[in-house]
């Protein structure tokens, strides 16, 4: 992989990892409910595809998914499903949202196989 395609995806992890999802948009009428939902469930899965795994919404810091790896190979595999039908689903998100799907996919697949590259 290019130094700039490196950048590039290293500059969107950041961004990824920077976002907050707060319900200020949706009560100032710029995102509806649904909306802020699916863009949560999104950065959540992304994220974790990608390998960042948190388990901070749990009032005890309980660890929810004792297992990393489990939860990672099931955000990719969600990411990497084609299934519209669900609206959780990387694709049907992905619609409503207006993103374009293949490329976020090409994105993460690109960083996973860095990732795996740099180790």
């Amino acid at each position: 992989m290019d130094l700039d395609r490196q950048q590039e995806i290293t500059a969107l992890v950041q961004t990824l990892l920077n976002l907050k999802i707060k319900n200020s948009a949706c009560r100032s009428g710029a995102r509806s409910g649904e909306e802020e939902l699916q863009l949560a469930v999104f950065h959540d899965g992304v994220l974790g595809a990608l390998g960042f795994v948190r388990n901070t919404g749990s009032p005890v810091k309980t660890d929810l998914w004792p297992n990393k790896d489990e939860l990672i190979t099931a955000d990719r595999e969600w990411v990497f499903d084609d299934k519209r039908g669900d609206i959780y689903s990387f694709m049907y998100i992905c619609d409503q949202l207006k993103f374009d799907p293949y490329a976020a996919r090409r994105m993460i697949k690109d960083y996973i196989d860095w990732k795996d590259f740099s180790k």
